[in-house]
């Protein structure tokens, strides 16, 4: 019997253990941070030029900033919790094609950037990066959310309403998603940064596209789909039968995308 209670015990200190390291660690695992890029040209961006953004608490962030066409939109991108600016070049080629604006700013620790993440600095630090949108450009802005960034655009726009919002690979809560990824843990409820879309749907009063990959690995479709019920009309949820995460630019989100735009009159 002593063994037993021995064996008992030993689990449970690992399991408390392993629980803490989760609580300690997590957001250095929610937000990895990337490597610093090059310049906009390094990756044939001809047209995109490298902007500071002054943050409310004295941050620089970097930002890529490529200007519109005359009478075209802006799209503030807001991109996923992995990689660099660099890596969403195809992003800035999509729409500089057809005469639209882009700006994406990195978050702190992300892209050489100085800076912790954490939700309340990143909600601050995107309000600022629409106010200093707002002060280049009186043209319409669109919001795009990739992942993360999806609920960082739901979050900014309960301060600063776009004229519409496109979400990549979006989900309903970080909270679910870690539920969900470390099931024998309280996940759910050792999370500091809960990015709760699900329960701010009901304050979004724009037009909303999400795409979503059939067979997403990382956010399961599953966690959009829900999201998108709890969204007001006028909505459109579109699948993407191939294709991972956040790639779906490679499989023809892009034509989805541009077409619904249109759509809006945008």
């Amino acid at each position: 019997m002593d063994i037993v209670w021995t064996k008992l015990i030993a689990v449970c200190v690992l399991y408390c253990v392993a629980a803490g390291l989760m609580y300690v660690l997590q957001r250095g695992l929610l937000y990895p941070g990337s490597d610093v890029p090059g310049p906009p040209a390094e990756y044939g961006l001809s047209d995109v030029e490298e902007v500071r953004i002054r943050t409310a608490d004295g941050l620089d962030l970097l930002a890529w900033w490529q200007e519109s066409a005359p009478g075209k939109p802006v799209v503030l991108y807001w991109h996923g919790n992995g990689g660099s600016l660099a890596a969403r070049a195809q992003k800035f080629e999509a729409f500089g094609e057809h005469g639209y604006g882009l700006l994406m700013m990195a978050y702190r620790g992300y892209s050489g950037n100085p800076g912790k993440p954490s939700q309340p600095a990143m909600i601050e630090d995107a309000v600022r990066a629409a106010e200093w949108l707002g002060e280049r450009t009186d043209a319409p802005v669109i919001y795009y959310g990739e992942s993360l960034g999806s609920t960082v655009a739901m979050q900014l726009a309960r301060r600063i309403q776009p004229r519409a919002i496109i979400m990549e690979g979006g989900f309903d809560s970080a909270a679910a998603l870690a539920q969900q990824r470390y099931p024998i843990f309280p996940a759910a409820l050792l999370i500091k940064d809960p990015w709760d879309s699900l329960a701010i749907a009901g304050e979004i009063n724009v037009p909303v596209l999400m795409v979503h990959a059939v067979n997403d690995k990382v956010v399961p479709i599953s966690h959009g789909e829900r999201l998108f019920q709890a969204l007001s009309e006028p909505k459109k949820f579109i699948h993407i039968a191939d294709g991972n995460h956040v790639d779906l630019f490679d499989y023809g989100a892009d034509r989805h995308v541009l077409t619904w735009l249109a759509a809006q009159g945008l």
